[in-house]
């Protein structure tokens, strides 16, 4: 199985972190990432990209969105499925082997997996497909010196129907499944994703809450335990810029208000 992760070319310690943690056992394929500082708003708005300016998008969350919305054409061109990682993603060693099982036992129609998700956040999921779902929260500590020890160890692993989730650190999509986010993840707007987790709808901030909104329409499993492993450390992300925090905050309080002239991607 060949994993394609996605890597700005500003950041080399970025791809070398995920090649030492990676490469040994599991065919890589570096994809040069979107930056989104390099990315002009008003074309995206003229190309249908974008349906206009988006407010609680930092210009690092446009450029991730970019980067798997070309991933999602490249696997729509191929006709094949295709692997996704971003760089900070730690696979399990048995990555390979194990995933490549667990996609050859799916239905056929199968669309999308998530291998992996942002641990400070929930998993929905069904606990018995089309029976009962759950929501599941789980311990926020970051693994730092136990990651080796998530990487190396051998276990059992689920594929569950996925409901929500935050994150894309690393998944697989069909041809119809990426056609399908494609068609409906774009163009980006302001809009309210519904989450049922957390029974409220969210102003949209990141291609991953437009991905929740999607979940439920599609064939969309989750590996249960987890396949991948990201830290999701916020003082080191190109998404999440430590000083765009209290703009960000204050365009969420302004959106909820109603209140329309305050963007953060300009």
């Amino acid at each position: 199985m060949l994993v394609h992760y996605l890597n700005l070319e500003r950041r080399p310690d970025r791809n070398q972190r995920f090649l030492e943690w990676n490469a040994p056992w599991v065919d890589v394929c570096r994809v040069p990432a979107v930056d989104g500082k390099s990315l002009a708003v008003d074309e995206l708005i003229r190309d249908g990209v974008l349906q206009g300016r988006l407010r609680a998008y930092t210009r690092g969350a446009l450029g991730v969105a970019m980067s798997h919305r070309k991933m999602w054409e490249e696997c729509v061109r191929r006709g094949e499925t295709t692997t996704v990682a971003e760089d900070d993603a730690v696979l399990n060693r048995r990555f390979a082997d194990k995933a490549a099982s667990l996609l050859a036992r799916l239905p056929a129609d199968w669309q999308f997996v998530l291998w992996g998700w942002n641990f400070d956040c929930m998993l929905h999921a069904e606990l018995i497909e089309r029976v009962k779902d759950c929501v599941m929260w789980f311990n926020r500590a970051p693994l730092g010196e136990r990651l080796g020890e998530f990487r190396d160890r051998d276990y059992d692993v689920l594929l569950l129907r996925l409901i929500g989730a935050f994150g894309i650190v690393c998944y697989s999509v069909s041809p119809a499944g990426a056609r399908h986010l494609l068609e409906t993840c774009f163009p980006l707007k302001n809009e309210r994703v519904r989450i049922a987790a957390f029974k409220k709808s969210l102003l949209s901030f990141g291609i991953d809450t437009v991905m929740n909104g999607q979940y439920r329409a599609m064939k969309a499993y989750v590996s249960f335990p987890p396949l991948v492993w990201t830290e999701n450390d916020k003082t080191i992300s190109d998404i999440h810029d430590r000083r765009s925090w209290p703009l960000r905050a204050a365009c969420w309080v302004l959106a909820e208000l109603g209140i329309k002239r305050f963007y953060l991607c300009r």
